[in-house]
């Protein structure tokens, strides 16, 4: 069932639906309107970086950006489900559980080589920050939203070999180990020069 579909000042159509198995089909007028929904985000300009922890378990305050990102993977949250049925129950009844990350992240970057050295820093640093157990907090960030997604996770200690096909551009793609997925929060913008 479709109802109240609204474009930016086009027509406006609302459909309640079929009646009498098929037979009668009752439309709305056609209206002139105006959407008062502000423009839903898009990829364009989403940017993708990382910021070391100062202080063990608190988000850093300096992200350095990583340029040339061509896909950033999704995190869906999946809700596992538990079984709290009785003996008595006829019905299996749920309750929700955990929500899933799934447990790796794959993010693509344009191969390039300051690429490939921006990744080695990256690795570099993750490497010290574990060390003194701290954590690499990494960013996602739409330029239409004031909060930005934000995502613990650990690296991989060396540049993977890329896929190579004919007529197609060099992609690089690294997979990080999700520890803990924090979502949406204030955004850091991106320290200078970096």
């Amino acid at each position: 069932m479709i109802q109240n579909i609204i474009f930016p000042r086009v027509l406006a159509i609302g459909w309640y639906g079929r009646r009498d198995r098929g037979k009668k089909v009752r439309w709305t007028t056609l209206q002139w309107c105006r959407s008062t929904d502000k423009k839903p985000c898009d990829n364009i300009s989403v940017t993708f970086g990382f910021g070391v922890e100062t202080t063990a378990g608190t988000k850093p305050t300096k992200f350095t950006q990583l340029k040339r990102c061509n896909a950033i993977g999704g995190i869906s949250l999946e809700t596992e489900q538990i079984d709290v049925s009785a003996l008595e129950d006829y019905l299996t009844q749920y309750a929700a559980g955990r929500q899933d990350t799934g447990g790796t992240w794959e993010v693509t970057f344009n191969m390039s080589a300051d690429t490939i050295a921006a990744i080695e820093d990256l690795y570099e640093k993750a490497a010290t920050a574990k060390t003194g157990g701290k954590g690499v907090w990494f960013q996602v960030m739409f330029p239409d939203l004031s909060d930005a997604f934000f995502v613990i996770a650990e690296t991989g200690r060396a540049i993977p070999l890329p896929e190579i096909a004919q007529n197609e551009a060099a992609t690089l793609p690294i997979t990080l180990v999700i520890s803990e997925y924090k979502g949406l929060d204030a955004k850091v913008v991106w320290s200078e020069g970096e």
